[in-house]
């Protein structure tokens, strides 16, 4: 956004503080401001009110992203105020003016992309740049998974890695007996998303343990991918909502969820003796676990203006 609405000036002392690194530009300034417009003045500044951090005027690559709030000055009308338990706490209460430091870099503005023309997401929080979701992020753990190989899967090789003739002496045992097992690669995927208002755990409880109906991810074709499980982590925004921040744990296997190793060494799909699915498949996208309408926006949900 632009100019900040409500009055503010730069203080000079200290001096804005100016730093480089190969993660990019940073820099510290100091802002003088009514104690009752400090929290107007940092939600317009860091972008809570509409996704768009405030340029530093010195430099258009450089955006607000951090703010620290300290109230200076008595008042003069003190003895007249109401004394809550937590008097001064709020705008306007004990204190005169607030000084804002505010520290701007230049890594939120150069890695962005748009997202609905509303707002901007940084690649680096994407799992899929391709299929973003806002407000969010993600931790991925990639590794393999264990299959005991079944009877008759496997024989010994006639030949060795490097296409050399091999003998198996007279006597030795078929490979099946020592209990082989099979590596398949699989990753663990955590999303979080953050800034919900509420969980719909009747959504949960349909998703939960439950396999891709379609692909997802780009590259996760139909029932490799499990929704394996969901966490939540409380807090508070600055004018009181309370908001759960939601992290859903995906199991990707490689071969699919309903598969297993035949005798001949192939994989086969396999069902209940019912005809049904052992994970049964749904839209587990995290939009649909987790609904947008659920999630607290600053610039609005619905029409709603954000807070």
């Amino acid at each position: 956004m632009g100019t900040p609405s409500v009055a503010f000036a730069q203080s000079h002392s200290p001096a804005p503080r100016i730093s480089a690194s190969p993660q990019g530009l940073h820099a510290a300034v100091k802002y003088n401001v009514a104690w009752d417009d400090a929290f107007t003045f940092v939600n317009e500044i860091l972008g809570i009110l509409d996704g768009d951090p405030w340029i530093w005027p010195a430099s258009p690559n450089m955006r607000a992203y951090n703010a620290d709030i300290e109230p200076i000055g008595v008042r003069t009308d003190v003895s007249s105020q109401t004394k809550p338990i937590s008097y001064g706490s709020s705008p306007g209460e004990y204190y005169e003016r607030a000084l804002v430091s505010v520290t701007f870099g230049s890594q939120a503005a150069l890695a962005s992309m748009p997202f609905d023309s509303i707002i901007n997401i940084p690649p680096a929080t994407q799992f899929d740049t391709t299929d973003p979701i806002e407000m969010s992020s993600y931790a991925v753990t990639y590794g393999t998974e264990m299959i005991k190989i079944p009877g008759g899967a496997i024989a010994w090789s006639s030949s060795n890695a490097d296409a050399s003739p091999q003998t198996i002496p007279a006597g030795v045992s078929s490979p099946e007996s020592g209990a082989a097992y099979y590596r398949v690669p699989t990753f663990d995927l955590n999303i979080t998303l953050n800034n919900c208002l509420t969980v719909d755990y009747s959504i949960v409880r349909n998703t939960i343990g439950k396999v891709n109906n379609a692909v997802i991810f780009t590259n996760c074709e139909r029932e490799t991918l499990l929704l394996n499980g969901l966490s939540t982590q409380r807090r508070e925004m600055s004018d009181g909502t309370v908001i759960v921040d939601v992290t859903l744990n995906y199991k990707w296997r490689s071969i699919g969820w309903n598969v297993a190793l035949g005798s001949d060494g192939n994989f086969y799909r396999y069902v209940r003796t019912t005809g049904t699915a052992i994970y049964p498949e749904t839209n587990i996208h995290p939009t649909t676990v987790l609904p947008s309408i659920n999630r607290w926006k600053p610039y609005g949900i619905q029409g709603i203006p954000g807070r």
